[in-house]
């Protein structure tokens, strides 16, 4: 077996590399080896955490006790959380107070038994702040309000840490989904987000327990009345074949096209999905909109309620207070209708945030490799996981390059460009400008990525904004592409410093003029009055063309005849106007370091006049 396959089996085995393999690698190896780990156990714990959430949500579909569902949630919770004790607490209205219905890892009867005021300890805050709610020492915790006896329970059961999530039934908190710890401990925000998935099912789980309890006692209580006992068990069998389909498209992702679908068949109705923007993400079977339509969703936004008005129902899609968008069908829905629109809005709404959990989290991976290539520590493995995780291959630098861009007066960020670009580029936010690798369709040259980056230039251009972008292509090896970074922002900078924009710079823009502009704090125009600020002043005037004499001249390495025909002018008209140049400037302009700073101010003030005429023309039209 070889070495590396004897690696890839700890690996497989989640037992670690032994110190007599691990001292054989390299310290690069070593370094890559633990990252990969770090990696391997990240996904395997989130693959952990889908199965625990999708086995509990499987089991709303099951035909059991309601003590048993609950109690398998419990387990899950406590189990995914890796919890000391998990435990569900149900408010009694009449009694204005709050008691444990179902524990998991709970030793002493006194606390299985505790009955707690609302508004006491940390339900309490879970109750007054409409969402979860934790304490990370329950004894000394001076936010969590205090009972003697309530306290002395929770001392003899040993719990320190708590954390808990609303159980919710239309709108209503009915008690929590809790876990604790015998220990001091802090919850991060993807276990909040875990507690609350599960609170989700555990609500839904609650309101199936008693809808089918109420319906059994009607069916017992009407059973002399067949015709209306056929009708409820129908309703029934209805209900449980939807959460069964629900609990199958959520095992599936949840996509909300197949919950429109899914709405529209069961209702025989259209159904829309908006976002929490109001944009609409899904139409089925079609994208008609009307604009009663558009104020039942809007109302239905605003109050984060089911509304039924004017021939549609709209539902809010929201976990604990957070807007997540709206569903709508074009139906007034009566009650079995109602708990399917409910049931569907909950599936998608623990659906989505799950997903974009999921995507957050891989983001914050693109980001940190990304991070590691422009500051040019990337390894070998870093370049692998970012081309499985975008499939960007930095390798193909024939065809790729750096860039680098600002802006100021639009609000661009690093999704934006990662949208708009569509799949040829990837960014991040880096200092104060956006960073990008982006694929060309053909070699790099000024032409290919001017082409690749027309969409975002057109983005900004349509939203009257400038963009400055600076692009170089990207190095053959890693360790360079830190410096490539660097250049690409000189050239942004020089464009910023020119005010030219809509267009992108690459090293052979500017030639000289570019290492000026990028390594110089002074401004172009300072530089330019500096230097020719005279000859300017003269051609303005007396309507003389100097400047732009002076210029040929230098770029015709100082050749008369050449300058001539470059301008449509004669021989000796060049040589009065050099005459003139001379008595303005200087004899020694073209000579020298004065032929240098001459020659830059002139591009530069031929660049920054080029974008003024560019700007007029754009006012014109």
């Amino acid at each position: 077996m070889s070495f590396l396959s004897q690696v890839l089996n700890f690996i497989n085995d989640e037992s670690g590399v032994p110190d007599s393999l691990f001292q054989r690698l390299s310290p690069d190896e070593r370094q890559a080896l633990r990252e990969f780990e770090l990696g391997f156990r990240s996904s395997q714990h989130w693959k952990e955490i889908t199965q625990g959430i999708l086995a509990a949500a499987a089991n709303l579909s099951r035909s059991k006790d309601k003590e048993d569902v609950l109690g398998d949630l419990v387990k899950s919770a406590r189990s995914i959380l890796h919890a000391d004790v998990g435990y569900i607490s149900l408010n009694n209205g009449e009694d204005h107070d709050t008691s444990v219905l179902v524990t998991s890892g709970v030793v002493t009867q006194q606390f299985k038994d505790i009955k707690i005021p609302l508004g006491v300890g940390v339900l309490g805050m879970v109750a007054s702040r409409q969402g979860s709610a934790w304490t990370t020492d329950h004894a000394s915790d001076p936010n969590v309000t205090h009972l003697p006896e309530v306290d002395a329970a929770v001392q003899a059961e040993g719990i320190r840490a708590i954390l808990g999530a609303p159980l919710t039934r239309n709108g209503e908190i009915i008690g929590a989904l809790m876990v604790g710890e015998r220990r001091k401990r802090a919850y991060s925000p993807n276990e909040i987000l875990v507690l609350e998935s599960l609170a989700s099912l555990a609500s839904i789980a609650l309101e199936k327990a008693e809808l089918i309890t109420s319906l059994e006692q009607s069916v017992e209580a009407l059973r002399s009345a067949h015709q209306n006992r056929e009708e409820q068990v129908n309703e029934l069998q209805s209900l449980t074949d939807v959460d069964a389909i629900l609990t199958r498209l959520l095992n599936q992702g949840a996509r909300p096209e197949s919950i429109a679908r899914f709405v529209s068949e069961r209702l025989n109705t259209h159904t829309w999905i908006f976002n929490e923007a109001g944009e609409l993400l899904v139409a089925f079977p079609d994208q008609s909109i009307s604009s009663e339509l558009e104020k039942v969703v809007s109302r239905a936004q605003n109050e984060e309620s089911f509304v039924t008005e004017a021939g549609y129902s709209a539902i809010a899609l929201s976990v604990h207070e957070r807007s997540l968008g709206v569903l709508s069908v074009a139906t007034t829905v009566d009650e079995a209708g109602s708990r399917i629109v409910h049931r569907a809005s909950a599936t998608l709404a623990t659906a989505l945030v799950f997903r974009e959990t999921l995507a957050a989290a891989e983001a914050r991976q693109v980001d940190d490799v990304l991070r590691k290539v422009v500051a040019g520590t990337a390894s070998r493995e870093d370049v692998n996981r970012l081309r499985k995780l975008t499939g960007f291959d930095v390798n193909d630098f024939e065809k790729s390059c750096i860039v680098s861009i600002e802006t100021v007066d639009l609000d661009l960020r690093a999704s934006t460009v990662n949208s708009v670009l569509a799949g040829t580029g990837i960014a991040f936010s880096h200092e104060n400008h956006i960073c990008a690798l982006v694929h060309c369709a053909v070699n790099i040259s000024q032409k290919s990525v001017e082409s690749a980056m027309e969409p975002l230039l057109d983005w900004a251009n349509a939203r009257q904004g400038d963009l400055f972008i600076g692009a170089v292509p990207l190095a053959r090896d890693l360790e360079s592409i830190s410096r490539q970074h660097e250049k690409s922002c000189a050239l942004t900078r020089s464009l910023r410093q020119l005010s030219l924009t809509g267009r992108v710079a690459m090293p052979d823009s500017f030639g000289s003029l570019g290492l000026l502009l990028g390594a110089s704090s002074e401004s172009v125009a300072d530089i330019v009055e500096a230097t020719i600020g005279e000859l300017l002043f003269y051609d303005e005037s007396h309507s003389t063309e100097l400047a732009r004499t002076a210029l040929a001249y230098l770029e015709k390495n100082r050749n008369v005849a050449d300058t001539a025909r470059e301008l449509y002018v004669h021989e000796n008209t060049v040589r009065q106007r050099l005459d003139r140049i001379k008595i303005i400037l200087g004899s020694a302009w073209a000579a020298g370091t004065s032929a240098l700073d001459v020659h830059l101010a002139l591009r530069a003030w031929t660049l920054s006049n080029s974008t003024v005429n560019r700007e007029n023309k754009r006012e014109f039209h």
